[in-house]
């Protein structure tokens, strides 16, 4: 509980002050397919609570950003492309919005 408790403050008492580490390519673009695969790693260690925010339909659309930001196998996204766009100009709007860019998009 501690670290929870440190989290929860660090948003309160400061906004922002919890970012995503990403990679940036030579161009400057910001990379955040790793942080997204880094970040569903850590979702599968707590499937049961994660997997309730997926099986309810209002608020499933919550992790559209990060699964736009995911490749299969074969390197093809999880989403169609128009979906992608809908993600990416909703992560414009929320807090990590200017980490979560994929040159693709």
């Amino acid at each position: 509980m501690a670290r929870y408790n440190e989290i929860i403050s660090q948003l309160e008492d400061v906004p922002g002050a919890l970012e995503p580490i990403l990679y940036s390519s030579p161009d400057g673009k910001m990379i955040a397919a790793g942080w997204a695969e880094g970040f569903m790693d850590a979702v599968s260690l707590r499937e049961d609570e994660w997997g309730k925010l997926f099986k309810v339909e209002d608020d499933r659309y919550l992790m559209s950003p990060i699964m736009a930001l995911l490749l299969d196998m074969d390197g093809n996204s999880f989403v169609d492309r128009n979906t992608r766009r809908t993600c990416e100009s909703q992560t414009r709007e929320c807090s990590i919005s200017s980490c979560c860019h994929q040159g693709n998009l």
